[in-house]
């Protein structure tokens, strides 16, 4: 229910201001741009991300600004911006340097195999599918590696590989 959630995130962020608690107005702020996404407000909804992106970005809210970089990355895909979302899941990429969240990682790699797939990069879509299927695979994120193996079947169809898309 859309409307119901944009009033409950507005008095969310009306106490938060008041109590002057930035890191729960950085998340308000992500929370109200998943709400207009998810109700296809794609540009209100970008607009939230970005000013979160600014105060999560400002307060070293690291998980917070992986998460907003991947919905600003997805935000732009469905814009059909391709360069700017690949710039925003690479980001993804960077910020997780190490980190262990094989989970997160393996979305991006998917994720940026998609842009390159949108674009008609067969190679490096390529290249990122079959690293978020493998890994995916080896972790059991079975969402990912479902998703991973349709694009990679997708991808070979593009190139005319027929038996390697059927497989």
């Amino acid at each position: 229910d859309f409307t119901e959630a944009s009033i409950n995130y507005r008095q969310a962020l009306k106490l938060n201001i008041a109590i002057v608690s930035q890191q729960q107005i950085a998340i308000n702020y992500m929370n109200m741009g998943l709400n207009y996404l998810g109700a296809d407000s794609v540009n209100k909804g970008l607009s939230y991300f970005l000013v979160s992106l600014i105060i999560a970005d400002s307060l070293n809210m690291e998980n917070e600004k992986l998460a907003l970089m991947k919905n600003i990355g997805y935000t732009y895909a469905r814009m059909g911006k391709n360069e700017e979302a690949l710039s925003h899941f690479y980001k993804v990429l960077e910020l997780l340097g190490e980190r262990p969240d094989d989970l997160t990682r393996s979305d991006a790699q998917l994720n940026i195999a998609k842009g390159y797939y949108q674009m008609k990069n067969y190679p490096a879509a390529l290249k990122y599918a079959l690293l978020s299927f493998d890994l995916s695979r080896s972790r059991h994120f079975n969402n990912i590696y479902r998703d991973a193996a349709g694009l990679l079947s997708d991808i070979y169809a593009a190139r005319g590989d027929y038996r390697q898309a059927y497989s």
